[in-house]
């Protein structure tokens, strides 16, 4: 599977704060069809947000989930996936044109 070897990063038209282990994300570009601007994480979500540097792997992120939440891989993988998606497809992050491999 190709997304665990991309890494992502924060998308440069996103402004976030955390706040008490949520994060809040307001994208800065207008949108044409008036779509969600702002973007709140819970503390899940903000743990993956910060992890969120443009080097490390969609794999390295999930094996940190694991340690932090005590989830098995299978889960966080197909949680951290969706996430990563979700945010893609609101132009919250943009993924690296490096491709890693171990």
């Amino acid at each position: 599977m190709k997304w665990l070897y991309r890494c992502f990063d924060k998308g440069e038209k996103a402004i976030f704060r955390v706040v008490d282990n949520e994060t809040l994300i307001i994208y800065l570009d207008r949108r044409p069809n008036n779509e969600e601007v702002v973007s709140i994480l819970n503390e899940t979500g903000t743990f993956i947000w910060q992890l969120l540097d443009g080097t490390k792997t969609v794999e390295e992120i999930i094996k940190k989930v694991c340690d932090e939440f005590e989830v098995s891989y299978k889960k966080a993988q197909k949680e951290v996936i969706n996430f990563l998606s979700e945010l893609l497809k609101k132009d919250l992050v943009t993924i690296s044109n490096t491709l890693r491999k171990k």
